[in-house]
This record gives C-alpha cells, sequence and structure tokens, in this order.
C-alpha cells in the first residue's frame, strides 16, 4: 500500500532547503530512522523516498515523499507512523502536508461504505415497512383529479415505487427523529377554559401539544433505546458518510467509529423492525405521520401544508364568527373536515360555491402531496397553490371584519 505527501515550505526560511536536512528533521524524534530508500519505526521497515524541487520562481520550495508497506503484517505500525509523519511535517512546514495518495486511507473507505450503506436501507426498510404496513398511505394509490395534473409529474425513474430512495440521508433521519405536535390547540383550549376541575380534562389529548417523534410516539414501546441516542449517532454517521462519499481520506480512529455506530444503530433499527406488529395506529395518527412525511421530504411540501392549516383555521373563524348560538358552536367542535366547514359557511350565506370549489381545488392538491409520495410536483405548481390560498386567507381576513364592524354596529345601536 502507497501513501504521499506534498510538503511546501516558503522559500525565504533558511532551514530545510535539502533532502538531507528534511530527513534529519524527521529523525530528530528518536522512534524513526532512515537508510538509503527504507525508513525504520517500531522495528518495522518500509519503503521511503524523497524528491525535492523549488516552485513559483524560487518563492517556494517542495518535497514529495512517498512511503510503502512491504509486509502486511505491519499494517498498524505503518498507520503509526504515517500519523507521527504527518504530525512532524505540520512542525516543518506549518502546514498539513498534502495528501497526494493515501492507500490505506482508501481501503478504511471501501471497508466503511458498506456498513453505512447497510445501516442507511436498514432505515429504509423500517420506514417502508411502518408505512405500508401501519399506515397504509401512498401507498394507497389515488386517482389524480384533473384540476392538479398540469402540477404534477410521475417520476421517470426505476425507482418511482419506492418513494424512500429520493430522500438523502438526513431526510430519512428527519422521517423518524423529528418532533412534531399532533393535538388540536383550539380544541384543547376550549376544554381547558371549559373545564372546571382537573378532572374535566383528558391528559392524553393536552400530551398531544408535546412534540415527539415518530420513534417516540410508535417505536420507543417496543425498542428500549431515547431517540436522542439514535439521533445522535446518525447524525455523526451522516459527517462520517460524507467523507468517505466523497473520497475524503478517514483515520482508523474514524472507521473504527463508523464500525461502533453502524452496529449500534443496527441492533435497534432491527428489533424496530421485528417488532412493527405490536405498533397501533388510529385514523387520526395516519394522516398526521402522512403530513409529516410529506412536510420532512420537502421545505416547499412544508410551507403548502402550513399554509393549508392556516386556512383551515381562518375558515373555522368564520364559522365561530356567523354561529348564531351555543348549539351551531359546539356542533362546530366536532367538524374537522374543511367540506363541512365550508357548508357551514355556505348555509349561513357568507362563503360562495365558488369559493368551496377553489378549496377543494387546493385541497386535492393537498391529497395528492400527502398521499401519493411516487409522484413528483413542479416548484411552479405548489407555489401556485400557495397563492391561492394567501388569496382565500386574506378574502377571509376580509369577510370577518366585515362582519365584526357590521355586529359592533348592531350592538351599538341598540
Amino acid at each position: 500500500m502507497n501513501v504521499e505527501y506534498l510538503v511546501l515550505i516558503d522559500s525565504k526560511e533558511p532551514y530545510c532547503q535539502s533532502v538531507d536536512s528534511l530527513n534529519n528533521l524527521i529523525q530528530a524524534y528518536d522512534q524513526v530512522r532512515i537508510s538509503g530508500d527504507k525508513i525504520c519505526f517500531s522495528g518495522c521497515e518500509f519503503k521511503y523516498d524523497v524528491s525535492f524541487d523549488n516552485v513559483g520562481e524560487g518563492h517556494q520550495r517542495y518535497f514529495n515523499i512517498k512511503l510503502a508497506l512491504i509486509n502486511s503484517a505491519n499494517q498498524q505500525e505503518f498507520r503509526e507512523l504515517l500519523k507521527l509523519l504527518r504530525t512532524i511535517l505540520v512542525k516543518i512546514s506549518g502546514r498539513p502536508a498534502e495528501i497526494l495518495w493515501d492507500e490505506m486511507a482508501s481501503n478504511l473507505c471501501k471497508d466503511a461504505y458498506p456498513k453505512i450503506h447497510h445501516t442507511e436501507n436498514l432505515l429504509r426498510k423500517l420506514i417502508a415497512k411502518f408505512m405500508l404496513a401501519n399506515i397504509g398511505v401512498r401507498w394507497t394509490k389515488e386517482a389524480i383529479p384533473n384540476e392538479v395534473e398540469e402540477s404534477i409529474k410521475i417520476k421517470k425513474s426505476d425507482r418511482s415505487d419506492n418513494y424512500l430512495h429520493d430522500l438523502d440521508f438526513i431526510q430519512l433521519s428527519n422521517l423518524l427523529f423529528k418532533e412534531y405536535s399532533t393535538g388540536d390547540i383550539r380544541k384543547i383550549t376550549e376544554k381547558i377554559s371549559e373545564a372546571s376541575t382537573i378532572s374535566d380534562l383528558d391528559i392524553r389529548e393536552l400530551k398531544e401539544l408535546v412534540p415527539q417523534s415518530n420513534w417516540q410516539r410508535y417505536f420507543s414501546p417496543i425498542v428500549e433505546c431515547d431517540s436522542g441516542y439514535l439521533k445522535k449517532r446518525w447524525d455523526r454517521l451522516y459527517e462520517l458518510r460524507c467523507k468517505v462519499a466523497h473520497n475524503r481520506f478517514i483515520t482508523s480512529d474514524e472507521s473504527n467509529e463508523i464500525e461502533l455506530i453502524t452496529s449500534e444503530v443496527d441492533e435497534k433499527f432491527n428489533k424496530a423492525i421485528e417488532g412493527l406488529g405490536q405498533v397501533e395506529v388510529s385514523d387520526e395518527q395516519k394522516e398526521e405521520v402522512a403530513e409529516n412525511v410529506a412536510a420532512t421530504s420537502n421545505d416547499l411540501f412544508a410551507d403548502f401544508l402550513t399554509k393549508w392549516e392556516m386556512l383551515l383555521s381562518s375558515i373555522r373563524d368564520l364559522d365561530e364568527l356567523v354561529a348564531t348560538d351555543a348549539d351551531e358552536l359546539n356542533k362546530l367542535k366536532g367538524k374537522n373536515n374543511w367540506r363541512n366547514l365550508i357548508n357551514f359557511a355556505i348555509k349561513k350565506k357568507y362563503l360562495t360555491k365558488e369559493f368551496k370549489n377553489k378549496v377543494q381545488d387546493v385541497g386535492q392538491f393537498r391529497n395528492a402531496i400527502v398521499h401519493n409520495p411516487d409522484l413528483t410536483f413542479t416548484e411552479e405548481g405548489i407555489l401556485e397553490k400557495i397563492s391561492i390560498m394567501d388569496d382565500l386567507i386574506e378574502q377571509l381576513w376580509e369577510d370577518s371584519e366585515g362582519i365584526r364592524i357590521g355586529m359592533s354596529r348592531m350592538r351599538e345601536a341598540l
């Protein structure tokens, strides 16, 4: 195995102006001895060659150092020599040596990649089985409405049926470890305001307001492992993966770290896969997870879904404003479907069927995003729907303000 370094030294420096002077500086360390084309360290011999030249019209000079492992049984000693040599060269040059070639580090990368690849795909397997077996979305193909076809393109890819392969390393992590809240803050606030004693509140509903990751919600009960433990290791593995994937050299310590992290994480993922049959997910949770998956996979999806929730909240605000009595308000509390909310306002003659058609168009687009991850959407199409929702929210705000002003005037007239 061959290793090659390039060491640059400013010509104005009065030291290290020849191969002999460089060798003498290296041998200032008692563990190292150089003899001809050999360098000795810890009782082992390795091939050694140095060439010298000036560059940049004499402004700099360089040493090209080449080393090679002779006996494969001495790999550990060779690694220790290389580490020591890099330290010495930094002190001589004032800067790290340029690594031109390092077959030792390259072999470590080659050994590390299959381990990282296995762990990454093990997480894909866990998420895919969880979604397919327990969530059942997309996953259930729905017909795409004609109204949104222009904004959607079927992926031209052999992997179009496996959406998870289009997610990168960190997005996969977010699907499992990113915390989000699922509770209806409006619904819970209403219950708190109406409660006279603590027994009137449902602690399970209150806990839904506490942000949790999908790992905490569904896998912690079957795998004794905190999500923070896994996320910390996944983030570190991502740093190491980047070095391996981008052909950067890794050290022996980093190779050992990859071995340790992948083995620890693999154990937890395998236990989670084995325990999937014990996971229980309600219909409401299925929708929440599907939305979280969509929002995690694409920043524009996240913006779209946030705006969608703002639109539904604005419709509900209007409904509550025009409700004429407590009975109507109580009925509204149980209405979470956007059609029911709009139909209430239409019945009260505060919204039109044209408004409903616009929301329906956006709602169908939302369902396509959430339930069909094997589709891809144009950026223009998503931004167009967000713009439409902005206009609808603005209209709802103006309508609500007009109603409040009218009600205020009526009270003043009385």
